[in-house]
Formats: structure tokens, C-alpha cells, sequence
């Protein structure tokens, strides 16, 4: 191997600093795209919650690897998107059965045919069971030869449900002004801002390859350019939890529930006035008398008033039982009105229909209750769910639905002393879900333990009453 003179060495050595301040000058590629990342307690449906997030759930983060980058060719193999759902929000209408936004957005599993890459970032976020990530790109401005996408905002938005906290939830969502359609060919009509949310059919799972999706963004120089968005799952270990870059994703993402639950509180909405929402809400209920858009409807309804069972139902409901439950639900708005102007009076008036037709149903001998609608009985009113003409009573008795959450949390404490084992572990694990299960309780432990736990349970809520009312 020819040896470098000593000459030559020392010339290296001199020229070395020159040589690295000239590379850290050399300006870095421009962002094509600003990403950011929120989370918040809830589902991709019910938006933030104000609600915190349990030490058992923050003790369960799972990692999320985000990669987006723009790429001088798309792949020419693919598939177009499975969604489960595709709500609209700006449009004319609402709800459609598809987006146009997402028009040739599809998912892909081989990348062998990938051209160069002209940009790309990368991010390491965490998200815990009960909680919403989203990632979200907006186009940058000025960016020299920029893409052409019909979009401004690319959201994937990831949810871990509390119940189902080994599965992931993904929507792909997407924000851009779109033209009306019947008035395309007149153009002086100046384009909506639209915001489509494709529900997906499946989420990333851990341990497997990352979900890949191709978006078509030609840019001047390459005209099979687009971007591609990779989304990784994975159950960390304990040595990366232990690093500086897992911690970091921790911190932030703590932080980001928080600031999430503050707006939350603050009563932060989507829609701008009670005129908004009444107007969006009326043609949402029309909507779910007509055929291919029921399920989207009641979806957007559910979404905006909190109604989270109706929401639940919508999603996991076969075709004809959706049909048969929105039949009832329709009844009940030609027999009283549906108050459209108020998300709480809505989101009530929802959920009592809902409840009352899933109780009738279970209530029917004739007919065996599907086992997805049995397990929404279960997960919303817990044991009591296994009393359908109890259920009824409930609904009959509470002014509102934080009268009939009330009314659960009662029925359930008392089913914690019932003779049967089974009832006390389903009442038990409904109270455990919502933080309301009696300290130092085992609903298999022997009967003197569970009275001593039932009864300082007792004691602690009396001398909390006794100290409310003092501070009144």
C-alpha cells in the first residue's frame, strides 16, 4: 500500500479545518414539508378528551417510527387504499362515499423500485394505550421546485383504544381546497377548503414490516416524483427505553397530552359557531336515511357530540344492523326532533336511542344478540349490561348522559358485593377502565376482604361528600 510523505500529511492537516468549514457552510437540502406531532387522550373520532391518562396506560408505550420522504420516481406497483370510512368535513354536502384528496394514494409493500431520494425526515414518537398521535406535515413555502399535491396538510393520525390496547387504529387525513363538483366547469367558482379523514381498514401491528403509502407529487425536474410515508410499530425493549432519544419521545409526548387536555377543557371545537354546528348536524341526520353514506353520517354525528357508544357502533355494526338501528334512531327524530344546535342535547339524545335499541335487542329472547353488540353493552354500561330491562331503567331515569354514566358507576359498585364471581370481575374491571375501582378490592379475594374494602371505600367517598359540602 503506497504511504502518504510527510509532506503531504502535514499539507492535510492544514487544509483539514478549511475543508470541514467549508462542508457545515454548504447549505442543507429545504424542507419540502414542516412535520410536527400532537397527542391527545381519545380516539381518532372523538378528538381530545379531558381526560388523563392512567399510570397503567403510561406505563405501556409503544414506539413509533415516522420516515417521509420525496423521491425522484414512485414505484409503479401498489394498491389502492382499503378505508373503513371516509368522512368529509367542508363540503357541500359533508359526507361521500370517497376522497378526492387521497385520489391516487395508494399502499405498497415492495420499495425495490424506488428512485433517489431528494428529501426525507424522520421521527421517534410514543403512544400509550387510551391516547391519539397524530403526524402531521403541512407543505413548506418557497421550497424551490416544491411538488404538486392537491393537499396543504398530510395527517396520519394513530389511536390505541384502552380496551383493545395490543391494536392500532390509522387514518390517513388530508386538507386542500377542492372545487365544487357541479360547478367544475364554471371557472369563476373559487375551491373549498375540505378535510378528508380515510379510516383505514388496518393499522401497523408490532413486529411487522412498516405500513408504506405513495402519494403522487411531480415536481418540475422529476415527473414521477412523489412522497412516500413509512409508519413502524414497535414494543420497546428495556435498552432503548433506557436511552436519550426514547426519553426525549417520552417527555414530549407527556407534555403534548397535557397541552392537549388544557384545550380540552377550554372547550376548544372544531366548528366555529352553534350556527356551524347546527347547519353540518342537520344535513348529517338526513344523511342517515339515505343508502351508502348511513355509516359516514352517523360517524360524523357521533364525532361531534361526544356520542362515543353511537360512534362505537357505527364502527363495529354489520350492514343490516346498522340499518335496523338507524331505523330506530330515525323514528325517535320524527317522534320528538333531534336537537341539532346543541353537542351535548345531540350527543344525549344519541346515545339514550342507541342504548334503548341495543337494550330492547338484548331484551328479546327470539333473537341471540350479536356478539359485537353484546361487548358495546358490556364496555359502556359494564355488568349492568347483562340486564337489559335495568338498562332501559337507566336510560328512562337520567336527564343526560353524565346522569347515566353516574347511574353505571351506582349499578356497577353494587354488583362489586353480588354472590357471583363472574358478575363482580366484569363490574369490577368496568370501575378498573375508569380509575373508580375501590382501593385494595379483589373481586376474587375472600368475602371478609372484599366487605373491608367496600366499606373503606364507603367511608372515603362519605368524608369527601362531608368536605365538598364544608367548601360550599
Amino acid at each position: 500500500m503506497p504511504r502518504t510523505s510527510p509532506r503531504a500529511s502535514r499539507t492535510i492537516a492544514l487544509l483539514a479545518p478549511w475543508i470541514a468549514a467549508c462542508v457545515a457552510a454548504r447549505p442543507a437540502p429545504q424542507a419540502l414539508l414542516d412535520v410536527s406531532s400532537a397527542q391527545h387522550s381519545g380516539t381518532l373520532l372523538t378528538g381530545p378528551l379531558d381526560e388523563a391518562v392512567g399510570e397503567e396506560a403510561l406505563a405501556q408505550p409503544w414506539a413509533v417510527e415516522l420516515r417521509l420522504a420525496h423521491v425522484a420516481e414512485l414505484p409503479a406497483a401498489g394498491q389502492p387504499l382499503s378505508a373503513r370510512e371516509v368522512v368529509v368535513d367542508g363540503a357541500g354536502s359533508i359526507l361521500h362515499t370517497r376522497g378526492e384528496l387521497a385520489f391516487g394514494v395508494r399502499r405498497a409493500d415492495d420499495l425495490s423500485e424506488l428512485g433517489p431520494v431528494r428529501w426525507e425526515a424522520r421521527r421517534l414518537e410514543v403512544l400509550w394505550p387510551g391516547t391519539t398521535l397524530v403526524l402531521r406535515a403541512r407543505r413548506a413555502e418557497n421550497a424551490p421546485d416544491a411538488p404538486r399535491v392537491p393537499w396543504e396538510v398530510l395527517e396520519l393520525e394513530l389511536s390505541r383504544r384502552e380496551e383493545t390496547p395490543d391494536r392500532v387504529e390509522l387514518s390517513l387525513a388530508l386538507e386542500g381546497r377542492v372545487k365544487p363538483r357541479p360547478a367544475e366547469e364554471d371557472p369563476r367558482t373559487d375551491p373549498e377548503l375540505r378535510r378528508e379523514h380515510v379510516i383505514l381498514d388496518e393499522g401497523p401491528r408490532p413486529g411487522e414490516p412498516a405500513l408504506r403509502f405513495l402519494l403522487p407529487a411531480p415536481a418540475e425536474k422529476a415527473r414521477g416524483a412523489g412522497y412516500v410515508a413509512e409508519v413502524l410499530v414497535r414494543v420497546p425493549g428495556a435498552e432503548e427505553l433506557a436511552t436519550p432519544a426514547f426519553a426525549a419521545a417520552l417527555a414530549g409526548g407527556r407534555a403534548a397530552l397535557d397541552d392537549a387536555r388544557r384545550a380540552a377543557r377550554e372547550g376548544t371545537s372544531v366548528f366555529t359557531s352553534s350556527e356551524d354546528f347546527r347547519r353540518a348536524s342537520l344535513v348529517a341526520l338526513r344523511e342517515l336515511g339515505r343508502r351508502g353514506v348511513q355509516r359516514q353520517a352517523l360517524i360524523f354525528l357521533a364525532a361531534g357530540s361526544g356520542a362515543e357508544l353511537t360512534g362505537d357502533l357505527a364502527l363495529c355494526a354489520e350492514a343490516e344492523t346498522l340499518a335496523e338501528c338507524l331505523a330506530f334512531v330515525r323514528r325517535c327524530v320524527d317522534e320528538s326532533g333531534a336537537p341539532a344546535g346543541d353537542p351535548a342535547a345531540l350527543g344525549w339524545f344519541l346515545e339514550s336511542s342507541v342504548q334503548r335499541w341495543l337494550a330492547t335487542r338484548a331484551g328479546d329472547p327470539a333473537r341471540e344478540l350479536e356478539p359485537e353488540l353484546e361487548a358495546l353493552l358490556l364496555r359502556h354500561a359494564g355488568e349492568l349490561a347483562r340486564y337489559p330491562d335495568l338498562v332501559l331503567e337507566s336510560v328512562r331515569e337520567s336527564a343526560d348522559l353524565a346522569g347515566l354514566q353516574r347511574r353505571f358507576l351506582e349499578e356497577n359498585r353494587v354488583f362489586l358485593a353480588d354472590g357471583d364471581p363472574a358478575a363482580r370481575v366484569r363490574a369490577y374491571d368496568w370501575l378498573r377502565r375508569r380509575g373508580l375501582a375501590p382501593e385494595g378490592y379483589d373481586p376474587l379475594g375472600a368475602p371478609l376482604e372484599r366487605r373491608a374494602a367496600l366499606a373503606r371505600a364507603e367511608e372515603a367517598a362519605a368524608s369527601a361528600a362531608l368536605e365538598e359540602g364544608g367548601a360550599r
